[in-house]
């Protein structure tokens, strides 16, 4: 983490009730805003609660895993200024990049993008043979409900390493910035998709596998528009191949 120490502006408990009172001014601002139904936006629940528990994710990553690099040097208030905007780009690419386009290659489930072209297209097919229109589609919130699920699991499977493990296997380790903290978040993130598959994804097949009655919570082969077949003797075919130019590479190049 970064190595700023936090000072009391006014002593306490003063600052501490200051800010407590600022943090609940600035929290019913934005939930206002945001939020409630009343609001300009009216985002609540969804997709309010999926950005939100996005944007701690992403924080924790920036300031547990990276140390708030590269701001860390910054003076404040104009580090949390930047990193805020940062978190918020982030969180757009994490969602709709890497959920919705990268993962959502393979699972419907967690794009909510995959989701609704199935609906406008007619072919989210419900138990009793009818199509899902595109606007219950939406209200459902399917995947944006999975991407919150993900988040939860990762408000754990992320920081354990360093709150319990002191944040072994990376430290300790000669390892800079941002180096060490890519690492981290590419181990943790292993770690959150294993215990979200055994944990989560379950439910999620309970959802669109027997509740809706089909399985169009997964995608079908992407590369049958490539070459014209969606078998997976196709990939097995350019991975094997993969495989033994890997080993090539020691063996025989080195």
């Amino acid at each position: 983490m970064a190595g700023h120490a936090l000072k009391a502006r006014w002593g306490q408990p003063m600052t501490g009730i200051i800010s407590n009172i600022v943090f609940f001014g600035v929290a019913w601002a934005l939930w206002y805003i945001f939020s409630d139904p009343r609001g300009p936006v009216g985002s609540f629940p969804y997709p309010f609660v999926m950005y939100l528990a996005m944007m701690i994710l992403v924080g924790l990553w920036q300031h547990m895993f990276l140390g708030d690099w590269p701001f860390q040097n910054m003076s404040q208030p104009a580090r949390g200024i930047v990193q805020t905007i940062v978190n918020l780009i982030l969180v757009w690419i994490v969602i709709h990049v890497v959920f919705y386009r990268i993962l959502g290659l393979g699972f419907n489930f967690l794009s909510q993008s995959n989701l609704n072209e199935l609906a406008a297209a007619g072919k989210a097919i419900l138990p009793d043979g009818k199509a899902m229109a595109l606007a219950a589609m939406q209200e459902k919130h399917f995947a944006e409900s999975a991407v919150v699920t993900y988040v939860l699991i990762g408000f754990y499977s992320y920081p354990f390493i360093t709150i319990l493990f002191g944040k072994w296997p990376i430290r300790p380790s000669d390892l800079p910035q941002p180096q060490a903290g890519f690492a981290e978040i590419g181990y943790c993130s292993m770690l959150t998709l294993f215990f979200y598959s055994i944990l989560i994804v379950p439910f999620w097949g309970l959802v669109f596998g027997k509740t809706l009655g089909t399985s169009f919570g997964l995608n079908f082969p992407w590369w049958g528009n490539i070459n014209g077949t969606g078998h997976v003797h196709w990939v097995f075919g350019w991975w094997e191949w993969m495989i033994i130019v890997l080993f090539m590479t020691p063996n025989v190049w080195r």
